[in-house]
């Protein structure tokens, strides 16, 4: 009863289609010559668009329910438009079938194609939403570790010949956020992620670049920035966190963060070497009692 039910639609213009074909050739048979290449040809048609339509039934979901429709709607008009062509050729010539045959076929091809653009602008946009999953976080949307490796690596090759540019890697952590968690929720852990990451984008300029690489840790690539910028958004960051109170039914949230810092010329860095570098830098801060940031001075 389930199978029935799903192919209703098809099963109902199946039975109208059989009822006018058996009708049709019994009450107007032709006395001419018939033409079977004709028939078979138009019958050839009318049996793939008949596949079709069950075919099809596979698209019946919330995904692809509209396009289901249009594809559906079409292949029906263009079953009956070329069934009605082969049943003419075995009929006396019939001014109504012939109208219906005009109207149903390129009906259903004009709704058929308008079909197939939406399959195909749907496909695309998935992909588009897939290729910006594969470069960012999906709960803060900033890049992820390898998309961020990625274009740090790109602006690296684009510096290599300005010796004046300098390259700025600020890894930072936030602090006790396991605390977080385990006292008010991981949901509002989430909230915490979102809202700290959004105040530290709001200071950085337009051509820096920031990641989450994952849990609390964040990542900036500062470009063509010197030792007292780099201290200054270190600071700038630092401050904003320790700032922003986040709202948790009647009591307000407060965290704050830990960063390390490392800069080179553009012309001799190694971009795992810098990370590597910023992460020690990092360490240090939390040492030094977290809630600050912390420059290496190391040289790479």
């Amino acid at each position: 009863m389930g199978k029935i039910s799903k192919y209703s639609l098809q099963l109902s213009v199946m039975l109208l289609a059989s009822a006018l074909t058996v009708y049709i050739s019994a009450a107007y048979p032709s006395h001419g010559q018939i033409e079977y290449i004709e028939i078979f040809t138009e019958g050839g048609i009318a049996s793939g668009c008949l596949f079709l339509m069950f075919w099809i039934e596979r698209l019946n979901t919330d995904c692809f329910r509209n396009i289901y429709r249009l594809l559906l709607l079409s292949t029906c008009f263009l079953f009956l438009g070329h069934l009605l062509d082969a049943i003419d050729e075995i009929t006396v010539e019939l001014a109504v079938i012939d109208l219906m045959e005009d109207i149903f076929t390129p009906i259903g091809f004009i709704v058929f194609i308008f079909a197939n653009f939406r399959w195909v602008k749907h496909h695309e946009e998935q992909a588009n939403i897939m290729k910006k999953l594969a470069k960012t976080d999906p709960l803060t949307g900033l890049l992820n570790r390898r998309a961020f490796t990625e274009k740090g690596n790109a602006i690296l090759r684009q510096s290599a010949d300005d010796s004046g540019k300098k390259i700025s890697i600020i890894i930072m952590d936030i602090d006790y956020f396991k605390q977080v968690n385990d006292r008010y929720g991981h949901q509002f852990g989430d909230q915490v992620l979102i809202k700290i990451t959004c105040k530290i984008k709001s200071i950085l300029r337009k051509h820096d670049y920031i990641a989450r690489l994952g849990g609390e840790e964040f990542i900036v690539l500062l470009h063509d920035t010197n030792e007292n910028e780099t201290k200054l958004v270190a600071e700038k960051i630092r401050a904003c966190v320790e700032s922003l109170y986040i709202s948790h039914k009647h009591e307000k949230v407060r965290c704050t963060i830990s960063l390390g810092a490392a800069i080179e010329h553009a012309q001799t860095s190694n971009l795992d070497k810098l990370i590597g570098q910023a992460d020690t830098a990092l360490y240090k801060a939390k040492a030094n009692g977290r809630n600050c940031w912390e420059l290496a001075t190391d040289p790479i």
